[in-house]
């Protein structure tokens, strides 16, 4: 969900809110257990401010993974050999500022 709303003069404020969800997913036609990932609720929030006009700054602050979910996106698992697991990205904080002219 995200709400927009007018600041200032010429700018607008953005609120943002996700949360993405993934069922029980299986990585071999085997259901294998160790080669599989739970089911996963992954929050990211998101703040930005923009210019309206044609020269101006902008910036967002976001955090993705706010939980701190851990899980894989992807097991490699070739016969013999055990596996080898892909986790996705911990909790990441970042900030962005740019200025257009």
């Amino acid at each position: 969900m995200q709400y927009t709303w007018p600041v200032g003069d010429g700018g607008r404020l953005s609120l943002r809110a996700e949360d993405a969800y993934r069922s029980k997913i299986h990585y071999t036609p085997f259901k294998n257990d160790y080669a599989s990932s739970p089911a996963v609720s992954v929050i990211n929030l998101m703040a930005s401010y923009e210019s309206l006009r044609r020269s101006g700054w902008y910036g967002s602050a976001f955090v993705k993974n706010l939980g701190k979910r851990n899980y894989t996106t992807n097991v490699f698992d070739p016969q013999g050999l055990g596996y080898l697991a892909y986790y996705a990205p911990a909790r990441t904080v970042g900030v962005q500022l740019g200025y257009r002219y």
